[in-house]
């Protein structure tokens, strides 16, 4: 359970300056630099790992901090998607996003269980941050559209405050973060018990646990999959209620 407050807490803390950071500065930039970051965090708990340094508590605060690098990553990155594709293709291009994701959901589990298996938990961590690698360069290699204003740069405090009063006086954007916040209070329990399924309940170690956390990714993708299909018939709005309850 701590393990994964450590992960969430992050994005709950720094998610709203974060999106003030992307509004403000080069987002590329700030995507690599939050990559970079990451990658330094990998590289520091897979050298721990090896030493056998590790400990409960450090792995506790190395979780966080790497979670931190995702939480200011994740703001600008979603805003970066609008500029990728044109705007009629941007629901389709968030749901392949999405079913990117969670198809990686599917098969990182299996991988790291075959790998933990195999090699120990070190040469996980060693190969998530080789991984880091692709990503900072896909980010170096694009190329955003220039965007020309006259208006000065909104400033940091300004720009939160700005979020904070569009939120209050968006009804439908408040009930979005109802139906959000409801999902996650209910799921974060499942997640967080999940290893403990895996280990009393099934007898099993990393493996199993991994296999179940990729049914996660295998349900969402089958789920992404029914998607068009389901949205002509039912509301976006009963389908995310639906689907939460």
């Amino acid at each position: 359970s701590l393990v994964g407050a450590a992960t969430a807490l992050p994005m709950f803390l720094f998610a709203l300056p974060a999106g003030a950071l992307a509004d403000i500065v080069d987002r590329r930039k700030l995507l690599i630099i939050a990559q970079i970051f990451m990658l330094a965090v990998m590289i520091l708990l897979c050298v721990l790992t090896v030493m056998g340094a590790i400990t409960p508590i450090t792995l506790l605060i190395l979780i966080f901090v790497l979670e931190a690098g995702s939480a200011f990553e994740t703001p600008a990155f979603l805003a970066v998607l609008p500029e990728l594709v044109p705007k009629n293709e941007l629901g389709p291009a968030l749901a392949l996003n999405g079913l990117g994701i969670n198809i990686s959901r599917v098969i990182g589990p299996a991988i790291g269980g075959l790998v933990i298996g195999a090699a120990g938990v070190s040469a996980t961590f060693l190969i998530n941050a080789m991984t880091f690698f692709a990503v900072i360069f896909a980010y170096a290699s694009w190329r955003p559209p220039a965007h020309k204003s006259h208006l000065p740069a909104e400033r940091f405090i300004a720009a939160i405050r700005s979020g904070w009063r569009f939120t209050r006086e968006a009804p439908a954007l408040k009930a979005t973060l109802v139906h959000a916040g409801t999902f996650f209070l209910f799921a974060s329990s499942y997640w967080a018990l999940l290893p403990l399924i895996a280990r009393d309940q099934l007898g099993g170690g990393a493996h199993v646990y991994g296999v179940l956390f990729g049914c996660i990714g295998a349900g969402a993708v089958a789920g992404a999959l029914v998607l068009p299909a389901i949205r002509g018939r039912i509301s976006p709005d009963r389908f995310v209620l639906g689907g939460g309850l």
